[in-house]
């Protein structure tokens, strides 16, 4: 009896062991990267450095995604193309996102990247421009969505000026830099990271650029971060998650490798001038701000400051007739970042 009950255990143990040993053979098909989009504010140039360790380390894919670029025509057809489900990210100004939340978007910031403002005023020295009040009767030249644009009365009114006297002339953004250096329109709109390019290109003419920088005039507003469409948040949570975590483990490692992370920039992007590149990437860095040297972890340096946020739609709804009130609870959430300590 004791016999028949040891060999019919020894046969149980064989049949287990050979389950067990064919379950751990059976090949393993892995788990393909979820595709997703990431529209810019613009053409791809040195100030997108930041994203590129994340591509080129890996760590997008760690995290279940591949995920491919698409440029921006400016931070108003970005917000559109998340609106229009057309990407599932993009990267955008938020005094351009309360403009066009109060539209109607369904878009909603989940990041902040620039938490200063990267916004200036270009123009050629010796052309009749030395204070912002004498852009009053001038020209002033931007892309109709452009978020400086879209700020300039803030910056008026901060410097004393009247921007309805102030003619605006849109047109794309190469054209209205070459327009000013040119001098053919008094003044431009750019951001931070461009003007060592515009200046390069001023200096090969024999002439001088000037700049007023909005943070200059105690503009502390929020700028660039990550958008998505509210669906995504609802229906996808996780895959929000994900991306945010990616981006910032990326964008971390560039802020602690500026180097390193702009030979991963040029490996994409061999044809661009690499001394041009660098500039915009190195004047870029500052837009991080000072939370940037703070944060122990990557989510931190997502992380928005809710009276910031309020004060960057008062400031919006103070120039602009919104057409609905925006609220900050529906424009923006931290659900996806951690907070400074």
């Amino acid at each position: 009896m004791a016999s028949r009950l040891r060999g019919a255990v020894g046969v149980s143990a064989l049949i287990v062991f050979a389950v067990t040993m064919a379950w751990c053979v059976t090949p393993v098909v892995a788990q393909q990267p979820e595709k997703v989009s990431l529209a810019l504010d613009w053409i791809v140039y040195g100030k997108h450095v930041m994203y590129y360790p994340a591509l080129e380390m890996g760590i997008y894919q760690k995290h279940g995604l591949s995920v491919s670029m698409v440029r921006g025509f400016g931070s108003g057809d970005t917000i559109q193309k998340v609106d229009q489900k057309a990407v599932q990210f993009g990267f955008a100004d938020m005094g351009t996102l309360v403009l066009l939340r109060a539209k109607g978007a369904r878009v909603v910031q989940v990041s902040m990247i620039h938490h200063l403002m990267p916004h200036a005023i270009f123009f050629l020295k010796g052309a009749g421009i030395s204070t912002p009040k004498d852009l009053e009767g001038k020209a002033f030249s931007s892309p109709a969505g452009n978020a400086v644009w879209t700020m300039f009365p803030a910056f008026a009114r901060a410097t004393g000026f009247d921007h309805t006297k102030v003619r605006h002339i849109p047109a794309d953004a190469a054209v209205s830099r070459a327009a000013v250096v040119a001098g053919k329109v008094d003044s431009g709109g750019i951001f931070l990271p461009e003007y060592p390019t515009v200046a390069a290109e001023a200096k090969k003419l024999g002439k001088e650029v000037g700049l007023f920088k909005f943070s200059d005039h105690g503009l502390d507003l929020y700028a660039n971060g990550l958008i998505v469409h509210q669906d995504l948040i609802r229906e996808k949570p996780d895959l929000v998650r994900r991306f945010v975590k990616a981006t910032y483990e990326g964008i971390q490692w560039a802020l602690q490798n500026p180097e390193k992370a702009f030979e991963f920039y040029m490996k994409r992007n061999p044809e661009q001038d690499k001394e041009k590149a660098w500039g915009e990437w190195i004047t870029g860095i500052d837009m991080f701000g000072p939370g940037a040297k703070q944060a122990k972890t990557p989510l931190q340096l997502a992380w928005m400051d809710p009276e910031k946020v309020k004060k960057t739609i008062d400031v919006v709804g103070e120039f602009y007739k919104l057409e609905s009130p925006v609220k900050p609870g529906e424009l923006y959430t931290n659900e996806f970042a951690e907070p400074l300590r």
